[in-house]
């Protein structure tokens, strides 16, 4: 979607910011309808409006095989700045902390960081919009799981098998 300078130039210093540090270099990665494959300048997503977006990512591993979608709702909020960080060992997004003076600092360097960032795809925004227009913050964080990510696959948690305590195969049958 074309638009005039002054449009684009308001709507990144009014919409939200969403910063991905160290997402591996072609991984999926999409907001709302639209999904991208990263590359190595990859830092994130600019100017999104403000309400529900569901952002979500794919790792690829070094043989390319990619990993299962995950994601989540967020209710972004104008000038919002969001940071997630690429996590190795998880392959998964983290939560940053954000003080209001890393916001702040942040902010600043925001036109450092313009090249980086992909611009939210507001061609599809009408669309996203009729879709979510209905879905309040609150009811978002209530539909939300409990780990805050949605998968595309159940996650399944193994015993733990505690040499310790197991019972050797010949006791059992006394």
């Amino acid at each position: 979607l074309d638009m005039e300078q002054d449009v684009a130039k308001k709507l990144f210093f009014e919409g939200a910011t969403l910063l991905v540090f160290d997402m591996p270099v072609g991984s999926e990665f999409g907001i709302d309808y639209n999904t991208w494959k990263t590359g190595e300048m990859f830092k994130g997503v600019k100017m999104i409006p403000h309400g529900l977006h569901f952002v979500y990512f794919s790792a690829v591993g070094k043989t390319g095989q990619v990993a299962p979608r995950t994601g989540f709702f967020h209710a972004f909020k104008r000038k919002e700045i969001v940071i997630k960080q690429w996590n190795k060992r998880t392959e998964d997004l983290d939560d940053v902390p954000v003080t209001e003076e890393d916001t702040d600092r942040y902010r600043a360097r925001l036109c450092d960081l313009d090249k980086h960032l992909g611009p939210y795809p507001y061609d599809s925004m009408k669309t996203w919009v009729s879709l979510t227009n209905h879905i309040s913050e609150s009811l978002s964080e209530r539909l939300q799981p409990i780990c805050g990510k949605i998968l595309s696959v159940s996650q399944i948690d193994s015993e733990r098998s505690d040499e310790a305590t197991a019972t050797p195969a010949a006791e059992t049958r006394l």
